[in-house]
């Protein structure tokens, strides 16, 4: 199947159909603000959507392991969850989602994990996975957690999804493959399908070398605070059309957190406010 990169179908330049109502967001907490309580930093980067429509957030949480994949947590303005932020969001009904998206797995490192995984083991908290013997695993040792097959396995011919469903609960279409409307509708299970609402860098990227290099360094735990590609400062941030896509089905997003000028200025505007009530 041929890619759909650099294309402009269905990318939009307004945030009015991320308002519609039926539509759940999953949205990434690995920009929200360690100063400011963790629903403000949720009402602030994501303000173009309802709060309630908040399932999860995806992150790294403060406990290590070399499973996590995906993103770097801590370079630039990225930061992981900690507990209290996760135990806040669990008082609002909204549930943590881990990334274990390493593409590399090994009893160790499985072990290594156990205290993360008992610590959120909840109904509705759920674990990203790229590796289908640690989706295995954590289904049959942690029967409670939601499994989500990432973007990053590249789940883009018909029968990987249908197959991958059988293992995972919902599967995360590639961004690059939302600028195909005949690709879209002939996936079937919409409703276990997860689209990305919007994207950064990930829409365009030609390679995607950089998810494999996380995936080494959270396994040697080396140059974790080191960013590793800066090409998407080149690429734009896209917000895809929501509303054309739950037409066709879908009702499931991922938000990535892309910063505004004016998003900077909100956050600003919460730290005065705060710093002044509190004199």
């Amino acid at each position: 199947m041929k890619r759909y990169c650099f294309s402009l179908d269905n990318i939009i330049d307004d945030f009015s159909p991320f308002q519609e109502t039926g539509i759940i967001y999953t949205v990434s907490g690995r920009r929200l603000p360690p100063d400011i309580p963790v629903t403000e930093g949720l009402k602030i980067l994501y303000d173009y959507i309802d709060f309630n429509a908040i399932e999860s957030v995806y992150g790294a949480s403060e406990i290590e392991t070399p499973l996590y994949g995906g993103w770097l947590s801590k370079t630039g303005k990225n930061s992981v969850l900690t507990a209290e932020q996760i135990d806040e969001l669990e008082k609002h009904n909204i549930n943590f989602m881990i990334p274990l998206s390493n593409h590399h797995f090994d009893e160790k490192a499985y072990n290594e994990t156990r205290k993360l995984l008992d610590k959120y083991h909840r109904s509705g908290n759920g674990i990203i996975c790229v590796c289908d013997e640690l989706a295995e695993r954590i289904k049959k040792d942690y029967p409670l957690y939601i499994i989500e097959a990432s973007s990053i396995k590249k789940l883009v011919h018909y029968e990987d999804i249908d197959r991958a469903l059988q293992l995972y609960d919902y599967v995360v279409v590639p961004s690059e493959y939302n600028k195909s409307d005949e690709f879209l509708e002939a996936i079937k299970y919409k409703d276990r399908i997860i689209l990305f609402g919007n994207s950064i860098c990930d829409h365009c990227c030609p390679g995607h070398e950089c998810y494999r290099e996380v995936s080494k360094r959270f396994q040697s735990q080396e140059k974790l605070h080191e960013q590793i590609c800066s090409r998407f400062i080149f690429y734009p941030n896209v917000n895809f059309d929501l509303g054309k896509f739950k037409q066709m089905g879908f009702k499931r997003f991922k938000l990535v957190p892309i910063y505004y000028e004016h998003t900077e200025k909100l956050l600003e505007e919460y730290r005065v406010r705060q710093k002044v009530s509190g004199e």
